[in-house]
């Protein structure tokens, strides 16, 4: 997929004038970048993220409707690791010290929230597995996102956030 776009893009690069600065007259007199617009759009926004099965650009995007592409264009996904760093390092917890505290016993509304699911368990065996689920990478998350008193989107953003502002300081120090 990739470099299906790229080829497009080289290809328009050679219309580009820098003294006209046409850059749109030139992308989009490519006729695969032309005919996909609204995919390149959002691909230039940041939606870099292809999460199709086509190999070429031309043939995922040529026909398909502009509300469809958001499904096959995103922002890329933080994984769950860069996450849980992230998370630790904004409430200044170890992941030792988040398990710890996520061992305590579950509350009486933890507990009815995960029964929910499992009526034939014993309450032995709910707290053995609402103490798995809360010391679980998710279990963490949650803790680490109660915390801070956010929701994952929002610690997301802020974690996006804060690693372009690092990218962009290193960027001036070279």
């Amino acid at each position: 997929m990739r470099k299906s776009l790229f080829t497009a893009l080289l290809r328009a690069g050679m219309r580009y004038d820098l003294k006209k600065d046409n850059f749109d007259d030139a992308l989009y007199h490519e006729k695969y970048i032309a005919q996909t617009k609204a995919a390149v759009d959002l691909f230039i926004r940041g939606n870099t993220w292809y999460k199709g099965n086509y190999r070429g650009w031309y043939d995922q995007f040529k026909n398909l409707p502009e509300e469809s592409i958001p499904k096959f264009l995103t922002k890329k996904p933080v994984s769950t690791d860069d996450l849980i760093a992230y998370l630790f390092a904004q409430i200044g917890l170890t992941e030792k010290q988040v398990q710890k505290k996520c061992k305590k016993n579950p509350t009486d509304k933890e507990i009815v929230d995960f029964a929910l699911g499992l009526l034939r368990t014993t309450r032995e065996g709910l707290v053995e597995k609402i103490i798995a689920e809360k010391t679980s990478k998710k279990g963490i998350i949650n803790f680490a996102l109660s915390e801070l008193g956010k929701t994952k989107e929002e610690a997301i953003e802020d974690f996006k956030s804060q690693k372009n502002t690092q990218r962009d300081t290193v960027g001036k120090d070279s």
